[in-house]
């Protein structure tokens, strides 16, 4: 019965890695610096918001997280504890190929904050020829493209 339950917190480490954890490392890796290059090329209409979104997040998961490790620390034995711990560090061994920027980010990043995406300066820079040389931003118009296509075929 006590491996059930150590195996049980293994599930409930991997889990709380997997969502929280996760959250900090895509954003201090990939969704901070995206940001800054969107800006960059002026396609942000207000980068204050996604900037306080990002902190946001950073500040819930940073405090939830200990709290969580904590209470499962506080109130089950050390191999429990132990075990959850395992499951946490094994769902950021695994996510660490998630966190940099990867057509997946930068498709959630845009669909996150959408509304805060000038699309019409997007076409412009485009047609002008700005991202011929970044290959994160020709990644994800590709995929916008191949995605228009699909839903207008």
């Amino acid at each position: 019965m006590d491996f059930i339950i150590r195996v049980i917190f293994l599930v409930i480490g991997y889990f709380v890695g997997s969502i929280g954890l996760s959250q900090i490392f895509i954003i201090l890796l990939f969704s901070k610096s995206f940001t800054k290059k969107l800006d960059k090329y002026g396609l942000l209409t207000n980068t204050q918001l996604i900037k306080k979104r990002e902190n946001t997040t950073l500040k819930i998961w940073i405090v939830l997280y200990p709290l969580i490790t904590f209470i499962v620390y506080w109130f089950t034995s050390l191999g429990s504890f132990i075990f959850y711990l395992t499951g946490s560090t094994l769902a950021i061994i695994q996510g660490f190929k998630f966190y940099r920027s990867t057509l997946a980010n930068m498709v959630e990043y845009v669909q996150n904050n959408i509304s805060l995406i000038n699309t019409d300066k997007f076409d412009e820079l485009e047609q002008q020829g700005a991202f011929v040389n970044d290959e994160d931003i020709k990644a994800l118009l590709k995929f916008v493209e191949d995605e228009h296509k699909e839903h207008t075929s």
